[in-house]
């Protein structure tokens, strides 16, 4: 409540998984009511998303690629990737000083 009227949080962006969408209801509630901090988390938990995308594609595809070119192994490039976007989300993270919310089981 804002000087004495009851405001609505900003539902999740559709685009979000489950997990960043039970983050944001979690954090826009509690600690992120401001629109300059809401900014700040949607740009994160679209970090967070990405890195755990990144995550599925290394998974299935390997850690190292085979390029069609050479035929030589070489790192894929998703990991690079990967490490920026979860680098992006922990700054904001740290920017926003939160903690990891434990009512919606969301660990590092």
């Amino acid at each position: 409540m804002k000087n004495g009227k009851q405001t609505q949080a900003p539902e999740p962006p559709e685009h979000f998984s489950d997990r960043a969408k039970a983050l944001w209801i979690e954090l826009v509630r509690h600690r992120c009511d401001s629109v300059e901090r809401q900014v700040l988390l949607r740009y994160a938990l679209e970090d967070l998303d990405r890195a755990d995308r990144l995550r599925e594609q290394i998974t299935r595809d390997g850690e190292t690629v085979v390029s069609k070119r050479s035929g030589l192994a070489r790192l894929n490039p998703a990991l690079k990737v990967e490490a920026e976007a979860r680098r992006r989300f922990f700054s904001a993270w740290k920017a926003l000083a939160l903690t990891w919310p434990a009512r919606v089981g969301f660990h590092p």
